[in-house]
């Protein structure tokens, strides 16, 4: 039978802000009023290691009936006492009492409304009586905080600097679920970033977000914090996160939650390594069917500026090129990047009107684009750059490019390739069901 813990098992530090804890096989769970309060751990992954390096602690409510609450729906039952703190620390005192046998993070929520709201030396003594109570260092408990819940610029800081001087790491929760505000996670830098499952659901089906994650995570990494994707339920959401250089994984598909915080990477193992070998396949495939649609391109430029060294007129050099399926427009580079002339198209026009009119106008210089450096740095191999939007159409393109010597002179010549027709005809294979 459970049995209260205040006079037997609880440390004395710990009664401060834990009332009505009960123990039963070695576990705490709480009672408030009629509702009993457990822990659930989920794990973390790393995609690197393969292995568990943390958990998330998580609350399960339950009536006397065995009817399940919400967390949110508890917490707003709590709220309307005036005990919303008090029983938001005990939840997080619970869990590491519950995880005290674990190595790793151990990632855990705190409620809004208290963000930025702390008593200094309460606080202090909570974190010294958890740490004590649990054995899990200050460095690994990793608080977090709902990116869009804290609207107050100047609070988000403060509950910040606050969790820091605890000696506390700091994660923003749910980044992408609503307005989400980089400007935040400049300014408060934290450890971790915890992307919200809408990017594993939509990346799954969207082209254009799987193509965009890839930079997001990369902006994130700028400001000095590591990326997790929750909600990973499929081994194609697994991996577009390896794909997009994610670093952490969260979700059913490596484990639901459960009572015991895993010990060992054992019961994750089979996932990771389904995970892994299905990326060694995904890498190989890609980069196999991304040479061979792509090559066509590469060798219409350097065939165009064979040409064009050797004295044929520009629009008879750049036909070859345009004459490929995806191709949208043709133009060449003086050596410093500016244009010469203006964009000789290919076929109907596609992309946004009021954008394919810059395309014609004179005088643009491009110096800035990696297509006109690298291949000024590469003569006699042409070049190719990642998927981007293209300023002449709206169009995401790809642009390949080459060297080349004209009257003397150095140029570069370009071919834009639509990439969507590109996508269409499988230049890049999707992550494939199976």
């Amino acid at each position: 039978m459970p049995h209260n813990l205040l006079a037997t098992e609880l440390p004395a530090d710990l009664q401060e802000f834990i009332s009505g804890a009960e123990l039963k096989d070695g576990r705490m769970t709480l009672r408030w009023r009629d509702l009993s309060v457990s822990s659930v751990f989920q794990p973390i992954v790393s995609f690197s290691h393969s292995r568990v390096i943390g958990h998330e602690g998580l609350i399960r409510i339950a009536g006397k009936s065995e009817t399940t609450i919400t967390p949110p729906d508890f917490f707003k039952l709590v709220d309307t006492t005036g005990e919303l703190l008090q029983m938001d620390r005990a939840c997080r005192l619970m869990h590491a009492w519950n995880a005290r046998s674990s190595d790793g993070w151990l990632f855990l929520n705190l409620h809004p409304a208290l963000f930025g709201r702390f008593d200094a030396e309460s606080s202090a003594r909570m974190v010294a009586a958890m740490v004590a109570s649990s054995g899990i260092p200050a460095h690994r408990c990793i608080i977090e905080v709902v990116e869009e819940a804290v609207t107050d610029r100047v609070r988000l800081e403060d509950g910040a600097a606050a969790l820091r001087a605890l000696g506390l790491g700091l994660a923003l929760d749910d980044f992408g679920a609503g307005h989400s505000n980089f400007d935040r996670v400049w300014r408060i830098q934290p450890d971790v970033v915890k992307l919200d499952r809408s990017f594993a659901v939509r990346t799954e089906h969207d082209a254009t977000a799987r193509r965009v994650l890839p930079r997001l995570v990369s902006m994130l990494h700028e400001t000095g914090a590591l990326v997790l994707l929750e909600g990973i339920e499929t081994l194609d959401q697994a991996l577009i996160a390896m794909d997009s250089d994610i670093d952490f994984g969260q979700g059913w598909f490596f484990a639901r939650p459960a009572a015991q915080a895993l010990s060992d990477s054992a019961p994750v193992a089979p996932a990771l390594d389904a995970l892994w070998s299905r990326y060694e396949e995904h890498i190989h495939t890609q980069e196999a069917s991304h040479h061979e649609r792509i090559a066509p391109y590469l060798n219409a430029i350097g065939y165009a500026g064979v040409l064009l060294s050797s004295g044929i007129p520009l629009d008879s050099a750049a036909k070859g090129f345009l004459d490929q399926p995806a191709a949208e427009c043709f133009y060449l580079l003086d050596a410093e990047g500016r244009q010469v002339g203006t964009n000789i198209s290919a076929g109907e026009q596609r992309g946004k009107g009021v954008l394919r009119e810059l395309g014609q106008m004179p005088g643009a210089r491009w110096s800035r684009r990696p297509y006109f450096r690298r291949a000024l740095q590469h003569p006699g191999k042409p070049q190719v750059t990642r998927p981007y939007v293209s300023i002449s159409s709206g169009n995401t393109c790809v642009t390949v490019s080459a060297h080349v010597r004209m009257n003397g002179f150095e140029h570069v010549i370009c071919g834009d390739v639509d990439w969507d027709l590109l996508l269409q005809s499988e230049l890049i294979t999707p992550v494939r069901k199976r």
